[in-house]
């Protein structure tokens, strides 16, 4: 499992432009052999989330050092920072936290179904409800029958990182499994309502979450 990920979310154009600019335009300039790992992001037709972006794509790195050299080559910042304004594109760098399923936290994606889940800013106490859901959240999501992923992102800052909006995460979380019908099916078993009402007992924060369901594509695993 990558140890940080930059997360670029596009928000104009289409899924299929979405697709087409990540694999004709970011792919090329990223290195090959830094241990990246890229997933691509698009809208599943579920029958649970919001309506989601064009497109999100995850670069996933090993460590802060390699994703200060590849998010800060200019190559890199050139194209973001051009691609900005036309694809309304949103940039997030996070710590990811594996949570683990049955005792055990996963070393890689596992299942093309993924349900992001973002938290925004404002809260009380930042500290505590990263911690808070860390702690508790976790614990519930890992009872769904069928789900092979549970991770926390915790966002931070990027130092030379390209100068594109930020989304104002207050903390991610994305839950894996093989398909929208094993996503759906968990949802209707008794864990759902569980995983539901447990935010009523999360610390104060802004009260404005998405949930996108979306399907993963692996572009780069090197």
């Amino acid at each position: 499992m990558s140890a940080y990920l930059y997360e670029i979310t596009g928000w104009a154009g289409t899924p299929k432009g979405g697709r087409a600019w990540v694999e004709t335009a970011l792919m090329p300039v990223l290195p090959k052999d830094k241990g990246l790992r890229v997933d691509l992001y698009l809208a599943a037709d579920s029958l649970y989330g919001d309506p989601g972006p064009a497109f999100m794509v995850m670069l996933g790195f090993p460590d802060r050092a390699t994703a200060e050299t590849v998010m800060g080559a200019p190559a890199m910042v050139q194209l973001l920072e051009a691609a900005a304004m036309p694809l309304q594109l949103k940039g997030d760098f996070m710590d990811v936290r594996r949570c683990e399923i049955n005792g055990i936290a996963a070393d890689d994606l596992s299942g093309d179904f993924s349900f992001v889940v973002r938290y925004y800013l404002p809260a009380n106490n930042v500290a505590e409800f990263q911690e808070y859901y860390q702690r508790v959240h976790p614990v519930i999501l890992a009872e769904f029958e069928g789900i092979r992923n549970i991770l926390c992102n915790i966002p931070e800052t990027l130092a030379g990182a390209p100068r594109i909006p930020g989304s104002n995460y207050l903390i991610g979380n994305q839950v894996m499994f093989d398909d929208v019908p094993a996503f759906e099916y968990a949802n209707e078993t008794e864990v759902g309502p569980r995983a539901m009402a447990d935010v009523a007992t999360f610390p104060k924060f802004s009260d404005h979450s998405v949930h996108y369901p979306m399907i993963r594509t692996r572009l780069l695993d090197r």
